[in-house]
């Protein structure tokens, strides 16, 4: 399937990178020239606020040599990576968001795409920051150092990963579309088990024009809990587009367990809650990047939100939704 040694190496690393824990910031590779790849994991790609979802253009990234001397290198992908849902690491509470890692795909390149004619030979340092200057990893307060050993020479970049899946190469394929994250929030010390919730968003049908009508906003389950039911309504009414996300579990929403079993045996907690409403062409033919669609047209839309209880009663003042 992969004619290319690298880029199969490629995919067996990510495979081991998995497995060395999520909260880990290191390169994937020890050494590396001016102009090389490399990857790096740089913390557990959970479930946001604590761990927002990035892409590419979200970030920037410096390389700072043994002489001190910092240049900016080239994000080219973040992706988050987790296990495989049959495997013993997805097994925990059935969620594999506490288990993925961030990674980021960097070119040590400038911003024409060439290599540096020098960077100095030694232990250089990643620094990965917000596009406002907030450090992200390699750096204070954000966390160890992400250390790469530059050697003499210049390099090329890994392999573009041009096969196509799903219209686009691989890489892209897994960057996450551009979304609005939200949860549903329970207020002050309620924690009767619940049995569903349904959010319902109206925004302005006029905002779609000229879209394809597969870019448009849609919501997608962000919990690996395969005991709550995820399902989805969109239609057009008036001139509203209306998107209504329902969330089901017969066995129960508890606020906390009694124990594992309950998990195990079907239940789910008010944590697993959580979705995003995504946009962008979903066989990734013309989004990546930008894509035109504001995330203002979505956390300004009308919400509503209904909680209901396991004997059917209407518990929705309970719970906010949040934008996470």
């Amino acid at each position: 399937m992969y004619s290319d040694p690298r880029q199969r190496a490629w995919f067996v690393t990510v495979a081991i990178l998995t497995l060395t824990g999520c909260v880990g910031q290191n390169s994937m590779s020890s050494y590396a020239r001016s102009g090389d790849t490399v990857v790096v994991a740089f913390g557990a790609a959970n479930d946001p606020p604590q761990y927002p979802v990035y892409r590419a253009e979200d970030l920037v990234a410096e390389l700072i040599d043994s002489q001190n001397i910092t240049r900016a290198v080239r994000i080219r992908s973040v992706i988050n990576i987790y296990p495989d849902p049959t495997s013993p690491s997805a097994a925990e509470q059935g969620s594999l968001n506490q288990l993925g890692l961030r990674t980021a795909v960097i070119d040590l390149v400038d911003s024409a795409g060439n290599p540096y004619s020098y960077i100095a030979p030694g232990t250089a340092k990643l620094v990965i920051k917000r596009t406002n200057g907030t450090v992200v990893a390699g750096a204070a307060p954000a966390g160890n150092a992400i250390n790469i050993k530059i050697l003499e020479g210049t390099g090329g970049p890994l392999h573009p990963f041009t096969e196509n899946a799903l219209g686009q190469n691989y890489m892209a394929a897994l960057v996450a579309r551009p979304q609005v994250r939200y949860r549903i929030q329970v207020v002050g010390s309620y924690q009767q088990t619940l049995a569903a919730a349904e959010v319902e968003f109206r925004y302005p049908y006029s905002s779609l024009a000229g879209r394809a009508e597969k870019s448009w906003p849609q919501a997608v389950y962000t919990r690996a809990d395969s005991n709550m039911e995820f399902s989805t309504r969109y239609y057009q009414e008036g001139a509203d587009q209306v998107i209504k996300v329902l969330m089901v579990n017969p066995d129960g929403i508890k606020k906390t367990t009694t124990s594992p079993a309950e998990v195990y045996r079907g239940l789910s907690l008010y944590s697993a809650m959580h979705f995003a409403i995504v946009w962008g062409d979903s066989d990734l033919l013309s989004s990546y990047p930008p894509d035109t669609f504001s995330a203002s047209t979505i956390t300004g839309a009308h919400k509503f939100l209904r909680v209901f209880d396991v004997a059917g009663t209407d518990v929705s003042v309970n719970f906010n939704l949040v934008v996470e």
